[in-house]
């Protein structure tokens, strides 16, 4: 727990979609969960934002929780280049989704419907994660240990 403080400040960028990623798979490892309870409310949820993120909301993230929080906490650069690769992958998945399902549609069963909104989910929000973790470079372990330093006095 000690080295997550200076990770943490070395790359703010990849610990922000560490926590995005974990939030957005913990809630769909929710809904899968409560689903065998027959839950109303998990239940009802999935069904409003389903038509908006597609059927796995997680599917990029829970994939990239290992590589991100291998390279935060070891700054190793191969791990964080390949957190790269998930949204990339999700991005592609949004357009190819978007274009062969023939975009928005309307039914009456919510895990059918399509928002002409769920690109926004599928392309836009990977895209922003893709252009702010490839741009906001993580600062060196000397320049995050001397910030540490000189903050506490």
């Amino acid at each position: 727990m000690r080295r997550l403080g200076p990770a943490l400040r070395r790359d703010p960028a990849l610990a922000s979609f560490l926590v995005f990623a974990l939030s957005i798979t913990a809630f769909d490892v929710f809904a899968l969960a409560s689903a065998a309870f027959d839950w109303v409310m998990p239940r009802y949820l999935q069904e409003v934002v389903v038509p908006y993120t597609g059927w796995v909301p997680s599917m990029c993230y829970a994939f990239s929780l290992y590589f991100a929080s291998s390279a935060l906490l070891t700054g190793n650069t191969r791990a964080r280049s390949a957190v790269l690769i998930f949204p990339v992958m999700q991005v592609a998945f949004g357009i190819v989704s978007w274009i062969g399902q023939g975009g928005a549609r309307a039914s009456d069963n919510p895990y059918l419907r399509i928002s002409e909104w769920r690109p926004l989910w599928t392309i836009g929000v990977p895209l922003v994660w893709l252009v702010l973790l490839a741009t906001v470079r993580p600062q060196s372990a000397e320049a995050a240990t001397l910030t540490t330093t000189h903050t506490n006095g």
